[in-house]
C-alpha cells in the first residue's frame, strides 16, 4: 500500500487478530503479569526523495486500559529507531 502523508498528518491502521486470548491469557494481562508485544517496520521516502526507515514496537497491558476492552497500544521505551 502507497500513501502520500503531508507534515502533521496521521494514519491509523485497524488490524484483527485472531484467534481470541484464552481466559488465562486476559487474566495475565489484568494482573499486569503478561503484555502483547507489536513489532514492526515502515520504509518510506521523505520529500526529498530519500528513503527513510521507522522500527517500532508497541505493547498492550492494564496501563492501556481496560482489558478485553481497550485496544490501545503504546510505544515501548525500547526497541524503536527512526533514521
Amino acid at each position: 500500500m502507497f500513501s502520500i502523508v503531508g507534515p502533521g498528518i496521521s494514519i491509523t491502521k485497524l488490524l484483527r487478530l485472531g484467534p481470541r486470548l484464552t481466559l488465562e491469557e486476559t487474566e495475565k494481562l489484568r494482573a499486569g503479569t503478561g503484555a502483547i508485544y507489536v513489532y514492526g517496520t515502515i520504509r518510506y521516502e521523505d520529500a526529498f526523495k530519500k528513503p527513510r526507515l521507522t522500527k517500532y514496537r508497541l505493547m498492550h497491558h492494564q496501563m492501556g486500559g481496560a482489558i478485553g476492552v481497550s485496544t490501545e497500544l503504546t510505544f515501548t521505551e525500547d526497541g524503536n529507531q527512526a533514521d
